[in-house]
C-alpha cells in the first residue's frame, strides 16, 4: 500500500502526424519521423507507438524510437498495433529515474511552436504498478523537463489518460519550439504498469476519452490521419500472417479487407466486420508464391468509417526473410554497448572488462521483431572479429539461455554456439513479437577501432541452409 508522499521524490516508433496538411515521413527518409510542417499556426497532433511502429514485420527500433533493455515488448490484441510496452517483472526505481536501462527515447518535431501535453493509453492494475518517469528534451539541449508521472487512473483494461506530475492535478505542459528535434524519454518506475500508446497535442479539442461519435473529417492533402484512418502493419512465416492496426479514438470496431493472389489472379477473401481488437490472425494463406493484402476501414457509432482515401494495402508472403538490416537502425544499446550511428556498426566501448564465463548484468544489444506464425529462423551478421582475442560476445533469444557466440570468423557468419563445437543457432520461435539480445564477452582494441564489431548488414532468415553467400546477394 503506497502512502500520501511516498512517491514525490522521483527524478520507438510509429510516430504520425495530424495537422492542417497531415503527411506521414518514412524514417529512412527523414532524419525525425512525426510532422515536419513548415511552421503553420495549426493544431500539432502526433500519434506515437511505445513499442515502436515497425514495417511489415521488420525491426521495431529505428532512428526515432529506441527500446532498452529492461523494458519488455508485449503482445495484446486489445493494444494498439497489437502491442504494448512495460518493464521486466521485479524492477522498480521510485527514487530517480534509472540513468541508461529501461529507457524508451522517441525523437519527433513539431511544425508549430507552443504548449503540449500527453495522452496516453494506458494500463494500471494497482497502485503499486502506476507510474513512469517522463522526460522531455531538446536534441543538443544541456536541461530537460522531468515528470514524475504517478498515480496514473487504474484499470486492467486499456484506457486513456493525461501525462500529470506528481502531486499535481493539472496535465503537464511543454514548451516545444517549432521545427526542432526533440527526445521524449519514457523510464520504468513501477513494474505492472503498461504503455500502449502516446499523443502529444497542442490541440486543446482532442480528447480521446470523448471521442466522436461520426467519422471525422479528413485534413486535406491526407496521406495519413491517426485519429481518423488505422495504420496497419502485417507480418509473415512459412506457418502464418497476422495483420495488425493501430488504435482509433472513436473507433467502435474495425473491418479487414482481404484478397489473396498467386502472382497472377487476385480473389478477394471474405470481409471480416465487427473487430473490436487490434491483431487478426490469418486462415487463408496464399498459394504458389502469391501474397495475401488487407486493408482497414475503422467504424464509428453512427456507422460512418474512414480508411486511406486511395489503395495501400498490406501484403505479406509466407515465409519470414528480412536481409539487408542497418545495424545502427535496428539494434537499441544500453551502456556499455553501442550502437554507432554515424558508421552503422555496433560493439562493446573500449575499456569494458572482458565477461567470459557469464554474461555481464547490464549492457545490452537488443533488436525486437515480430513473425505472423511459428517460425525457424537464423540471425547472421557481417562481424569485424580480426583475432582470436576479439571474436565473441554472448547471445540470446526472448530471454532465454545465453549462448556462447565464441570463434566469430572474420565476414558474414550466423550466430553459432561455441560450446555446441560451433554450430550454427536456429531460434524456434512462435507468432508473435520477440527480443535478440547481445551482451560484451571479448572487448578491446585491433588496430585503434573496437573490436569485435557488427557491421552495417544483418539477415534475419528462416532460410536454413543458407551459406555466406547471402551476404553478397
Amino acid at each position: 500500500m503506497k502512502v500520501s508522499g511516498e512517491k514525490h521524490a522521483r527524478g520507438p516508433v510509429a510516430i504520425t502526424g495530424t495537422g492542417a496538411r497531415t503527411r506521414r515521413l518514412g524514417c529512412a527518409a527523414a532524419v525525425a519521423c512525426g510532422l515536419l510542417a513548415a511552421g503553420r499556426a495549426h493544431a500539432d497532433t502526433l500519434f506515437i507507438e511505445a513499442e515502436g511502429g515497425g514495417t511489415d514485420g521488420r525491426p521495431l527500433s529505428n532512428s526515432d524510437a529506441k527500446i532498452t533493455t529492461p523494458f519488455q515488448i508485449k503482445d495484446d490484441s486489445a493494444a494498439s498495433l497489437g502491442r504494448y510496452l512495460t518493464v521486466a517483472p521485479g524492477f522498480n526505481s521510485q527514487a530517480t529515474p534509472p540513468a541508461v536501462e529501461g529507457v524508451a527515447t522517441y525523437r519527433f518535431s513539431v511544425g508549430a511552436g507552443g504548449n503540449y501535453v500527453i495522452w496516453a493509453r494506458v494500463m494500471a492494475p494497482t497502485r503499486n504498478d502506476d507510474s513512469f518517469w517522463v522526460r522531455m528534451t531538446k536534441v543538443g539541449a544541456t536541461t530537460s523537463t522531468l515528470v514524475p508521472w504517478n498515480d496514473i487512473e487504474p484499470g486492467s483494461a486499456w484506457h486513456w489518460t493525461r501525462v500529470i506530475a506528481d502531486g499535481t492535478t493539472t496535465p503537464k505542459q511543454f514548451a516545444l519550439t517549432a521545427e526542432s528535434q526533440c527526445d521524449l524519454q519514457i523510464s520504468y518506475r513501477e513494474d505492472g504498469a503498461k504503455l500502449d500508446m502516446m499523443v502529444i497535442t497542442n490541440d486543446t479539442t482532442f480528447n480521446p476519452k470523448a471521442p466522436p461519435k461520426a467519422a471525422p473529417m479528413l485534413p486535406p492533402d491526407t496521406f495519413d490521419a491517426p485519429a481518423v484512418i488505422p495504420h496497419k502493419l502485417s507480418a509473415g512465416a512459412k506457418t502464418g500472417i497476422k495483420v495488425f492496426w493501430s488504435e482509433v479514438p472513436g473507433a467502435k470496431s474495425y473491418t479487414l479487407f482481404r484478397s489473396t493472389s498467386n502472382g497472377e489472379t487476385r480473389t478477394d477473401l471474405p470481409t471480416i466486420t465487427g473487430l473490436t481488437s487490434h491483431a487478426f490472425t490469418e486462415t487463408v494463406f496464399p498459394t504458389n508464391g502469391g501474397s495475401n493484402c488487407y486493408d482497414v476501414r475503422a467504424i464509428f457509432s453512427d456507422g460512418s468509417f474512414r480508411q486511406f482515401p486511395f489503395e495501400q494495402s498490406r501484403c505479406e508472403e509466407l515465409r519470414y526473410e528480412r536481409t539487408f538490416l542497418d545495424t545502427a537502425s535496428t539494434f537499441t544499446g544500453s551502456a556499455p554497448m553501442v550502437v554507432d550511428q554515424e558508421n552503422n556498426g555496433a560493439f562493446t566501448a573500449l575499456g569494458t572488462p572482458e565477461s567470459l564465463n557469464a554474461p555481464p548484468a547490464h549492457g545490452r544489444l537488443r533488436f525486437d521483431f515480430t513473425v505472423g506464425g511459428s517460425a525457424k529462423l537464423q540471425l547472421w551478421f557481417v562481424v569485424g572479429a580480426p583475432d582470436t582475442n576479439h571474436d565473441s560476445f554472448w547471445a540470446r533469444m526472448d530471454e532465454g539461455t545465453w549462448i556462447k557466440w565464441n570463434g566469430i570468423p572474420q565476414g558474414c557468419s550466423p550466430v553459432s554456439n561455441s560450446d555446441a563445437g560451433g554450430a550454427r543457432v536456429t531460434f524456434n520461435v512462435a507468432a508473435g513479437t520477440h527480443r535478440f539480445e547481445l551482451a560484451t564477452r571479448e572487448t578491446g582494441a585491433f588496430n585503434g577501432a573496437p573490436a569485435p564489431q557488427l557491421s552495417n548488414i544483418l539477415f534475419i532468415t528462416d532460410n536454413l541452409t543458407a551459406t555466406a553467400g547471402l551476404c553478397e546477394d
